[in-house]
């Protein structure tokens, strides 16, 4: 299925994207959405893992909707606060440095 021409565009500003439909707003990813960064609470401590809290990672990022993750972490994980916890039903990104 082709969709339609939009009437008018712009440059995106972008070299490799190229032009956009004229109204389409050109915004910084900062402003759309809250990011949420940290770290893992530490695997040497059994205490923190195999409970009933999902701890998302990036190997749960293979299907389009998370409804469970691989690892669990136990509510004394949440103590080693190095991460902020994400609303329920949030959006997530996973990127690893």
């Amino acid at each position: 299925m082709r969709y339609p021409a939009y009437p008018k565009y712009k440059e995106s500003g972008v070299q490799w994207l190229g032009q956009l439909p004229e109204h389409w707003p050109i915004t910084k990813m900062k402003y759309l959405f809250t990011c949420l960064g940290g770290g893992t609470p530490s695997k040497d401590n059994p205490e923190y893992w195999n409970g009933t809290i999902p701890w998302v990672s990036p190997k749960d990022m293979t299907v389009k909707t998370v409804y469970d993750t691989q690892d669990h972490i136990t509510p004394m994980g949440l103590i080693d606060r190095t991460f902020r916890v994400s609303e329920e039903n949030s959006s997530q990104l996973a990127g690893i440095t």
